[in-house]
């Protein structure tokens, strides 16, 4: 479902590749068939192809299980290829000073920020 192997199962985090260490997070993450996936900089530290192959996946895990995807990120490209909705955050390092800065549909925020 992710695109794993069995061989895959018996590897140290180490002998993975960067998607494939991804990969494993999501399979997990979706192994109790939740309603809501918590991604948090699902593809920091991934090449061009593999990142828009890990968003691919969760765009059709998505459907195929009917949940919710929370995507954390600094990368706008990314957000705005997976994402309905869009909350952007301004000194949001801890709830005591975040501040927001706007909320509604991606394609929306992105037009008024311009």
């Amino acid at each position: 479902m992710v695109g794993l192997s069995g061989e895959h199962m018996d590897l140290y985090p180490l002998e993975l590749s960067g998607g494939q260490r991804q990969r494993a997070c999501i399979a997990r993450g979706i192994s109790l068939c939740p309603q809501l996936l918590i991604c948090d900089e699902p593809t920091s530290s991934l090449d061009v192809i593999t990142q828009s192959q890990i968003l691919y996946l969760l765009q059709c895990l998505q459907q195929q299980l009917n949940m919710s995807v929370l995507f954390i990120s600094q990368d706008l490209a990314a957000v705005v290829q997976i994402c309905d909705r869009m909350l952007v955050m301004h000194k949001g390092a801890s709830w005591m000073s975040l501040q927001l800065m706007s909320f509604g549909a991606t394609n929306v925020i992105l037009i008024l920020a311009c």
